[in-house]
């Protein structure tokens, strides 16, 4: 062979072996990655799930500690696209504490075995969150349980984006009398491998603010508040699948009786979350 064309096709596969190197598996050189939930009907996955709510209102105090073990199920996707989802909690241990006391619970025993179905969207927007049979207690499980529902799903935009990129979302919502205001910034910062998969490491910051009327046992009060909070996940992009993540929300307000008979009462409200497979 002509030592020219030898040389040439050195360099050319020196190029190849160069840019094989670089590209992390998975991930096409120059388009990053795509951040989307992607679930057929069948699909069946388990995860470990600890979720811890504390609530400070005035003098008040209560937690509530819960460690699961969770099979996630598709059984089907609707015309518009909606994944319909079901929440197994095949194990529940939980702990609620009251005043510096520790409580019995029957939140365990009441979940554990049973189910909770949904739709989520290619976002991870959860709605129609509904218990699978009859569920014990569940008039006063409900409030909680739909929140795990909304926590299980960060939020993916459906979009291509590389290592090092930033992207935002803005939310508004009325819940119950309240509106509800979220400003969250993302990140993908770098690729990392976890559970033998080669994921997108992602952290997210967000700000919230909180007003309008709060209906409690104690009465109606006006809301003024704002929070914080922090995430963290790692996301497959070849399954499209949450691998790991862990996040944490606290939001402090002010409230003032509507009646305008009482004293202000200050509250803080803690979420926090770690989901993992298993």
């Amino acid at each position: 062979m002509n030592r020219q064309i030898c040389a040439g096709w050195l360099v050319i596969l020196g190029m190849v072996i160069a840019v094989l190197i670089a590209t992390p598996t998975g991930v096409p050189a120059g388009d990053g990655v795509h951040f989307e939930y992607k679930f057929g009907e069948g699909y069946v996955q388990q995860y470990k799930v600890n979720f811890k709510q504390e609530m400070f209102w005035g003098s008040f105090s209560r937690s509530a500690i819960i460690d699961m073990e969770i099979t996630e199920k598709c059984t089907g996707v609707t015309e518009e696209g909606l994944f319909q989802m079901e929440l197994v909690f095949d194990k529940v241990e939980a702990s609620i504490m009251m005043f510096d006391r520790m409580q019995d619970s029957a939140i365990g025993e009441n979940l554990t075995g049973q189910a909770i179905t949904f739709t989520v969207d290619k976002n991870g927007e959860t709605n129609d969150v509904r218990a699978v049979g009859y569920i014990e207690s569940w008039g006063q499980m409900e409030q909680m349980v739909t929140e795990i529902a909304n926590q299980f799903y960060v939020y993916l935009p459906a979009e291509d984006h590389g290592e090092g990129e930033e992207w935002e979302r803005t939310d508004e919502r009325d819940e119950n009398g309240m509106n509800i205001t979220e400003n969250w910034v993302y990140k993908f910062d770098k690729m990392e491998e976890a559970k033998g998969r080669n994921c997108a490491k992602v952290k997210a910051k967000v700000e919230f603010g909180v007003g309008g009327v709060a209906t409690t046992p104690g009465g109606d009060f006006n809301m003024d508040g704002e929070g914080d909070g922090e995430y963290e996940f790692l996301y497959d992009p070849a399954e499209s699948q949450i691998v790991k993540m862990k996040g944490s929300i606290e939001v402090k307000s002010d409230m003032t009786p509507v009646s305008g008979t009482g004293d202000e009462i200050e509250s803080t409200i803690v979420y926090e979350i770690q989901k993992e497979l298993l």
